[in-house]
């Protein structure tokens, strides 16, 4: 015991060169030990499980280009799976698929008859859902997605309660849903089908400072969600056996796939922490697996029973609930959005009651005896400074609620990766609206200057009440963390540091190995983006392209906050930062560029280019997809431009065969025939690699296309295409050009 102590002292020493940032012996023992080395982690885990692993590693979200949304398909795509959803409810018998489910009080609007069966009205419930595209066009999409918007549009049927809803209940044994309704609860619940591994016949080796640790009982997984679409996948890490690793027993490996950086988990982390907030720590280490490099990782520590006890001294807590996306502390959304991560809790009567509290509240004094107030407006100015877009006021999400020992409520940030301007076009602006580009070109891009009001603008009541009913406290708290650390003087130096002692470990990340492929890069179809330029870059003042958007260089992220909080909020303030002539150096090779919002002309254009008349410019020969058509012409959509463009007639392409691409499904490959499921589209396989629905029927290309019109008597045009939205008496009808359209006698059904 005494040379472990005198070990853990010489640990303490060695630690203090670069770790002032930091006050001693506010975080647990572990990543105080580790903050200027990266230690090393060996897990091993049988060679069959290995194996397993890496198959289960492969999966990918294609999420390569800045997203896009076409309104008015969308809407009718979602109709289409609304229609389904409520169809294949109906044929579920609840009593026996979740038995011991009183419905009547968990889902009344089911109205479960006696044999089980949902006593569902098909056409009324769709009436009561809002598929206007007038009403869609200027919507935030950043915030709240498209089938969110959707599918909570009926207010006597909220689709996303009940996907929710059952997407937690047990099922009987034996019992399983159907693969479409399971397709449709993953969509609605914003939880696509991730490849899972989990073994709890790992042990590990940890080597700190040539100071080795061995444990023998270790729970070895995949960890994270968005982070697995990247090829090189995160873990986590749990110690059994009443073991620990210097006060902590359970750990979150993370690559920051989606930061070139491969900071601001750490830095963000540092700053919540020096400023005396309850928060999970994050340092560095580097994994081998089996003897296998896996490069290097951010290593944190996990909101889980474990921390609640170490931190509060409160074991086995009932009163620690997760909130996930689109919850915003009201009785609205967040009973059935935030879930206790004790699963033996079931009654969350005393957090209804702390949300109905927080729904009624006027003022602080009407919540200040149950929530702690002036830690909740401290978190709310970081998220506000640091661009924090993926938590609780833009997304709903990555945090958690605490009901203390000493009875009040706490909100705990978690997820630190989208900090310091990073994705903020992904956060405001979402995707870019095909058919509404008016949407995208009101907005106001230049994210440094925001002031809060321009930041937080779904005006959620706890804001309304604490912050925008009288500024003084939270003015208070926000200039004293630009006085303390969100400063270039503070935070450039720490970075510094941070950034020398992970420098020969990058390197070593983007340096392929014997077989040719990166350390850890194991999700052979994952997405990989970044390089050790824009690595290097990126901690400072250059701003990269990302996976979908952009990232500001961290320290031009600080400077000029920093420079708008000095001037908005009338801080004393270091003029060394303030002065227009302080110079910085910007990597031209990797800067990203910008996206252009404003559709511009180019010059010399084809002579029948009839879009440059109305100020825009006509696609290239091979850009021929149509996003859109109007009375002017069809128009596509230049992705490097960031603009429309109109397509000339002679460019157009021939329609695809494939007829499920005409509703948002990929088709099968020729080798997958297997039929799974039939409906008024055609015949339904399922590619199991994608985790995703595909088409096996095709429609055959036209031969004579000049054929009888048979919707022109009803007087509507035909469909240039075969998408189908409705049949009827008459025939089979799309939507094409604003417009209903008979679909032709070629397509297939």
């Amino acid at each position: 015991m005494l040379i472990k102590y005198i070990i853990t002292l010489l640990f303490v020493y060695s630690t203090t060169a670069i770790s002032s940032f930091l006050e001693k012996g506010k975080r647990p023992e572990y990543f105080e030990l580790t903050d200027n080395i990266v230690p090393t982690i060996k897990v091993s885990i049988s060679d069959d499980e290995l194996a397993l692993l890496k198959t289960q590693a492969d999966y990918t979200c294609n999420r390569a280009g800045t997203p896009t949304l076409n309104i008015g398909e969308t809407l009718q795509q979602y109709q289409y799976a609304a229609k389904m959803f409520i169809e294949l409810l109906k044929l579920m018998n609840f009593n026996e698929t979740y038995p011991n489910v009183d419905f009547s009080s968990v889902l009344p609007e089911l109205n479960i008859g006696e044999d089980g069966h949902p006593n569902l009205n098909t056409m009324e419930i769709l009436s009561g859902f809002n598929f206007n595209f007038d009403d869609y066009r200027f919507r935030d999409y950043a915030n709240n997605p498209i089938i969110f918007q959707i599918f909570m549009s009926n207010p006597n049927f909220n689709a996303i309660k009940v996907a929710l809803t059952l997407n937690k209940l047990p099922l009987a044994e034996g019992y399983q849903i159907n693969p479409n309704l399971q397709a449709i609860l993953a969509m609605a619940v914003n939880n696509s089908n991730y490849n899972e591994f989990k073994t709890k016949n790992a042990t590990m080796i940890i080597d700190i400072n040539n100071q080795t640790e061995v444990f023998d009982k270790i729970t070895f997984s995949l960890g994270g969600k968005s982070s697995l679409c990247f090829s090189k996948p995160g873990y986590n890490i749990k110690i059994r056996g009443d073991k620990d690793l210097f006060g902590r027993n359970q750990f979150k490996l993370r690559s920051e796939s989606a930061d070139p950086s491969f900071l601001r988990s750490k830095l963000a982390s540092d700053v919540y922490i020096s400023l005396g907030l309850p928060c999970i720590s994050t340092n560095y280490a580097t994994l081998y697996i089996n003897d296998e490099y896996m490069g290097l990782f951010t290593i944190s520590d996990a909101y889980k029973s474990s921390w609640i006890e170490s931190e509060y001294g409160d074991k086995n807590t009932s009163s620690l609930y997760k909130c996930d996306v689109l919850s915003y502390l009201t009785l609205v959304n967040s009973p059935y959005l935030c879930e206790n991560i004790n699963d033996e809790v079931t009654d969350s009567s005393e957090f209804v009651q702390f949300l109905t509290t927080l729904d009624k509240a006027q003022s602080a004094a009407d919540i200040e005896d149950i929530f702690e107030v002036d830690h909740f407006l401290t978190e709310m100015a970081l998220e506000y400074i640091l661009g924090s877009w993926d938590r609780i006021l833009h997304q709903g999400h990555n945090y958690y609620m605490y009901k203390q020992p000493n009875g009040k409520w706490i909100y705990l940030a978690h997820d630190f990766d989208h900090e310091f301007g990073i994705n903020m076009d992904r956060g405001i602006m979402g995707p870019i609206t095909l058919d509404s580009p008016e949407r995208v070109q009101k907005l106001n891009f230049d994210y440094p200057n925001y002031s809060f009001d321009d930041w937080e603008t779904r005006h959620l009541h706890i804001i309304d009440i604490l912050i925008r009913k009288d500024t003084t406290r939270f003015d208070k708290i926000l200039k004293n963390i630009v006085e303390k650390v969100f400063n270039p003087a503070t935070l450039y130096p720490h970075i510094d540091e941070l950034k020398e002692l992970i420098k020969p470990y990058v390197e070593s990340d983007y340096k392929p190995l014997d077989d040719g492929k990166l350390p850890g890069r194991i999700n052979d179809i994952g997405d990989e983006f970044y390089s050790y330029a824009q690595w290097d870059a990126n901690i400072e003042f250059t701003s990269v392209p990302t996976d979908q958007y952009f990232a500001y260089g961290i320290k031009y992220w600080i400077l000029a906050k920093y420079r708008y909080l000095c001037n908005t909020y009338d801080l004393e303030c270091d003029e060394t930062y303030l002065d227009k002539n302080y110079s910085y150096t910007v990597n031209k090779d990797v800067e990203f560029t910008g996206n252009d919002t404003n559709p511009i002309p180019t010059e010399n254009k084809p002579n029948d280019c009839w879009a440059e008349n109305l100020g825009y410019s006509c696609c290239s020969p091979e850009n021929t997809y149509i996003y859109s058509s109007d009375e002017n012409g069809d128009w596509g959509f230049d992705f490097e431009n960031q603009q429309w463009c109109g397509i000339i007639s002679n460019n157009k392409s021939s329609q695809n065969s494939c007829w499920s691409e005409l509703i948002g499904y990929p088709c099968c490959s020729s080798e997958n025939t297997t039929v799974y499921q039939q409906d008024e589209y055609g015949d339904w396989g399922y590619d199991f690699t994608k985790q995703e629905w595909c088409g096996i029927s095709y429609y055959e290309e036209p031969t004579n296309p000049d054929e009888t019109c048979w919707s022109k008597k009803l007087g509507y045009p035909c469909c240039k295409g075969c998408k189908l939205y409705s049949t009827d008496d008459d025939g089979s009808w799309g939507y094409e050009s604003n417009q209903w359209c008979g679909i032709q006698s070629f397509c297939k059904n």
